[in-house]
């Protein structure tokens, strides 16, 4: 894959890659934003795919990364990703009032 990923792709990947097993609620309530669009994307791209369906309200679909997102960052696997706590972030940026961004450029 040579096409750049855009900042909204980076964001919700890398929520999938951290948390994964996740669904799109959590992803968009960690971004703050719909992400339909970057979901269908990073599906196409191969960078996640479906795992199943939770047994929530709705049985929402359960997203995590794939061999391609290990190859395309240059992982053998995920535990060699940074580690962070999204909760954290995710609270800090919740008592924040939303101002400030979760993921940096």
């Amino acid at each position: 894959m040579t096409t750049r990923l855009s900042q909204a792709a980076l964001e919700a990947l890398a929520i999938v890659a951290y948390k994964q097993p996740t669904t799109k609620p959590e992803i968009d309530s960690i971004r703050g934003v719909n992400s339909d669009g970057v979901i269908k994307n990073l599906l196409s791209k191969g960078l996640i795919e479906e795992l199943g369906r939770t047994d929530a309200v709705g049985r929402p679909i359960l997203y995590g990364v794939t061999a391609d997102f290990l190859q395309h960052f240059g992982l053998e696997t995920l535990k060699q990703l940074p580690s962070i706590n999204l909760e954290e972030l995710s609270n800090n940026h919740k008592e924040n009032g939303g101002d400030t961004r979760i993921l940096k450029d």
